[in-house]
């Protein structure tokens, strides 16, 4: 009863392992003792739930740390690491809906300026009227990013720009003839 006592005033001092041993201690004095061995039941139980807290405290910690440097996929990779240990746990499922955004609109950012570059080489083409280089690139364009409205305008520049090009060629042809 005294080793009970001394534990649990421990335990509430934040001196847990110290209550830990003092009842493994009175255990091994007392074997089979109902009160101590549910005592110390309790203060494993404890103890596993304040390490899951910390674990989770840590991890949330990390992960927040994570997003603020910019480290987006190693976030999101901890966050359902632990959300295996803590599934319904409130605040990974905000830091995984979070990530998961950004993540979203990171890669939404690295598609626009790809197309953005690639359609700017197609421009540049154009420019140079290098038509087969120009038609090369539109069709990859149009091949990798489909259903892009950017390559349909795309396609009538170049169209545009190829008649126009005719149409001069034409006139310096009846020009010559003149």
């Amino acid at each position: 009863l005294v080793y009970d006592a001394q534990s649990a005033a421990m335990f509430r001092e934040g001196r847990r392992d110290e209550a830990a041993a003092l009842i493994q201690t009175a255990l091994r004095q007392f074997p089979g003792d109902a009160g101590l061995e549910r005592r110390a039941g309790e203060i494993e139980e404890q103890r596993t739930h304040r390490l899951r807290q910390e674990q989770l405290s840590g991890a949330i910690l990390t992960a927040r740390q994570m997003l603020q440097s910019g480290d987006l996929d190693a976030a999101l990779a901890l966050i359902r690491g632990n959300l295996s240990a803590f599934p319904n746990n409130k605040a990974l499922l905000d830091l995984e809906r979070q990530t998961q955004s950004r993540i979203k609109a990171r890669d939404a950012e690295a598609l626009r300026k790809l197309i953005q570059s690639r359609a700017a080489q197609i421009e540049n083409c154009i420019a140079n009227q290098d038509w087969n280089q120009t038609v090369a690139l539109l069709e990859a364009f149009r091949n990798e990013f489909a259903g892009d409205p950017l390559g349909g305008v795309l396609a009538a520049k170049l169209a545009s720009e190829q008649r126009r090009e005719l149409s001069i060629q034409r006139k310096t042809q009846i020009e010559a003839l003149i």
